[in-house]
């Protein structure tokens, strides 16, 4: 089996870290959205460019 750490460095350990981040950023802005009021779309996707997902057009609207 491969070894996951290089130089000192747990990469699986950084990944839970990182995983743990998004997961607390993602309640932040489910937080804010609700406060304002917003819509939410829910999903998975990948960005083509900064008007482009997976296709569609999107655009925000303030």
């Amino acid at each position: 089996m491969a070894s996951t750490s290089l130089h000192g460095h747990d990469w699986a350990r950084l990944k839970a870290v990182r995983d743990a981040y998004v997961l607390r950023l993602n309640g932040i802005y489910e937080s804010n959205l609700a406060e304002e009021q917003g819509d939410a779309a829910a999903g998975l996707g990948s960005l083509v460019d900064a008007h482009t997902r997976d296709g569609g057009r999107y655009a925000t609207h303030r």
